[in-house]
């Protein structure tokens, strides 16, 4: 989806790389049954995803884990920092606030996670 029109891309499997035009799109679903590390795309192609991106440009980034038993591990690709608590537990959804921070480097600051997996409450 374009920059600002979110979309919802579902992946499964145990390793995927999310796609720049996807994690700018917001909305990330992950299947599967097994816990997954997953690598973002690289700074430079989120920014360059993102039409006339300035420095300090934000976007959010929904990661849903639909799996009943795995968790996701997400790292970042090069050029991307990602910061705070970052694993997203099984039946659960984690925001990401996603910042332009130069032309080849991004950070992704987990806000929060909500959903029932592994011993949450509403939130975490």
């Amino acid at each position: 989806p374009a920059f600002g029109n979110m979309g919802q891309v579902p992946l499964s499997g145990t390793t995927n790389t999310w796609a720049a035009g996807d994690m700018v799109g917001g909305i990330i679903r992950r299947y599967g049954t097994n816990s997954a590390a997953d690598l973002t795309d690289t700074a430079t192609n989120i920014v360059n995803s993102i039409p006339g991106a300035k420095v300090n440009q934000t976007f959010p980034l929904f990661v849903a884990n639909l799996s009943s038993t795995g968790v996701i591990t997400p790292a970042g690709g090069t050029g991307v920092t990602l910061v705070g608590t970052t694993v997203i537990e099984r039946l659960s959804c984690r925001l990401f606030l996603g910042r332009v921070t130069g032309s080849a480097t991004v950070t992704l600051t987990s806000c929060f996670q909500f959903g029932s997996g592994a011993g949450l409450g509403v939130m975490a």
